[in-house]
């Protein structure tokens, strides 16, 4: 079915154009005693285009999507980080990437260690990766490490005798500079 949809709230509400949308009601059959009614509204209007089992398909993975995108930033740290360069923001978001990939197969292997708030997994079904991971120290104790124990060393030389170390680089930042050049020009020289 497709039908227009004008908005009735906000500001610009008399500026908007009305949308066309294609909706598609289906039920959602996931074993629970009552399945759930849905409705989904799309903009893809041929269905030639976009099948609505494919849309419904879809939608129930992004929920997949989202809570990937939960565990990485609550858990994984993925929005904590402490990055300078966009290279580092995409190294670190790759590694992330990385680590869920190895939760997820992890999940069949861990145990279901659980919150008392929380409840059991039901029968046959893994444990999220979100338990996984709160399991994983126990079960790469299990699993072991490929790499031999390292060699036991002594320190390295270090700096020669007399020699000093040369302090890192430090960029000031933005309220620092306005702090200490009131003129505004960043601590640039005026030309002339």
């Amino acid at each position: 079915m497709v039908v227009r949809i004008t908005p009735t709230s906000g500001p610009n509400r008399r500026k908007t154009a009305p949308s066309t949308v294609r909706v598609i009601d289906y039920t959602l059959d996931d074993g629970r005693d009552n399945p759930e009614q849905y409705r989904l509204l799309t903009t893809i209007l041929d269905p030639g285009k976009a099948d609505a089992r494919d849309l419904a398909l879809a939608y129930a993975q992004r929920w997949e999507i989202e809570h990937t995108f939960r565990l990485m930033k609550s858990q994984m740290g993925w929005a904590a980080a402490r990055v300078r360069h966009p290279e580092q923001a995409e190294r670190w978001t790759w590694l992330l990437v990385a680590a869920y990939t190895q939760l997820r197969p992890a999940r069949t292997l861990s145990a279901d260690l659980r919150r008392p708030r929380e409840r059991r997994t039901r029968p046959g079904k893994p444990p999220t990766p979100y338990r996984a991971r709160r399991a994983f120290r126990h079960l790469r104790r299990q699993l072991g490490t490929p790499a031999r124990l390292p060699k036991t060393t002594h320190p390295g030389p270090g700096r020669p005798p007399g020699s000093t170390g040369t302090p890192a680089p430090r960029h000031r930042i933005g309220s620092e500079i306005r702090k200490t050049d009131p003129a505004g020009t960043g601590g640039r020289k005026k030309k002339g």
